[in-house]
């Protein structure tokens, strides 16, 4: 699609501009370098967030080493160097079909001859009452991680609503934080979309040994303030993903009281890896038999059905 795009440029130079600057973008621009199709284009990129793009997937680790740069993409001046105009912290506003313009959030118009929007996803905020409330987060940008990392350090615990790939490795972030982490999901288990429910069992068991407080089957009703504090109400069968005695519940409402609140919302488009990389986190990468529970879950992820394998001490 992209060589077609160039094919039918004409030969004169073209203004491109191009609304988000987010990986996507950074690939964009960098499939064209590779396409030697630069000289064709006078490039333009328009960034909401201030950092120039950076790698997402790798966001979490800020947490531990508070450097934008160690997760920047491409090397410092890539984009001087290959003459193509940066703004960032300043989002395109509207877009003016009929006048082949855009304007900035700041006012600036800015003319195209083509117009690539590549502003990518947002967060799903679970439609509840007072999810608008202070303490309360979405976890997406280097912005969102830098006003957590400051709430947390005033407080003790915190709940994450959403057991997926990236609800697991936000749960994680906190608890090497210090911070007393509660898991809710309104799934059965934990990824529940793409594990079965052995496999999610064995997850569910390292993530509890490392500390972390499962919830399933539930879904959150309502976020107040009661004594100063954020209360969470939550509605449905409430229970732990791993059974004690004593410890399961059948009350239709209950109440827990955190410190802050955070939506972790779930995004298409991951891959295999990423549940390895999960695994890892809760698993510890010293655990032998990490290789083989990633090859065995990757298979389940992908499909295929895992009918035997064979123990260390079977002969052939």
């Amino acid at each position: 699609m992209l060589e077609r795009i160039i094919a039918s440029a004409p030969e004169q130079c073209q203004r491109l501009v191009v609304v988000g600057f987010g990986m996507v973008a950074y690939k964009f621009v960098e499939c064209l370098a590779a396409l030697g199709a630069l000289g064709r284009y006078a490039v333009t990129i328009i960034g909401e967030e201030p950092h120039p793009a950076y790698d997402r997937v790798r966001l979490t680790e800020w947490l531990d080493h508070r450097d934008a740069q160690r997760l920047a993409l491409g090397r410092p001046g890539w984009s001087e160097a290959l003459g193509i105009r940066v703004i960032t912290g300043n989002p395109v506003a509207s877009i003016d079909r009929a006048n082949h313009a855009v304007q900035t959030a700041a006012g600036e118009q800015i003319p195209y001859d083509r117009l690539v929007l590549a502003t990518g996803s947002v967060p799903f905020v679970p439609p509840i009452k007072g999810a608008d409330r202070e303490g309360v987060f979405v976890y997406r940008t280097l912005d969102d991680l830098v006003r957590i990392r400051q709430r947390a350090a005033d407080v003790r615990t915190v709940i994450v609503v959403g057991g997926g790939p990236l609800g697991l490795e936000a749960a994680d972030a906190l608890r090497r934080l210090g911070l007393e982490v509660v898991l809710l999901e309104a799934g059965p288990y934990l990824m529940s979309r793409q594990l079965d429910a052995d496999a999610a069992a064995l997850l569910e068991t390292r993530v509890r040994e490392a500390g972390v407080r499962l919830i399933a089957g539930v879904r959150a009703r309502q976020i107040e303030t009661r004594d100063g504090q954020q209360v969470l109400s939550i509605d449905g069968w409430v229970q732990p993903l791993q059974r004690e005695s004593g410890d399961t519940h059948t009350s239709a409402t209950r109440n827990y009281q955190r410190e802050f609140i955070l939506f972790y919302g779930s995004f298409s488009g991951w891959r295999f890896w990423l549940y390895a990389f999960i695994l890892d986190l809760f698993l510890g990468s010293q655990n032998h038999e990490l290789p083989l529970l990633a090859l065995v879950v990757g298979a389940m992820l992908l499909g295929y059905k895992v009918a035997h394998l064979p123990t260390s001490n079977q002969k052939d």
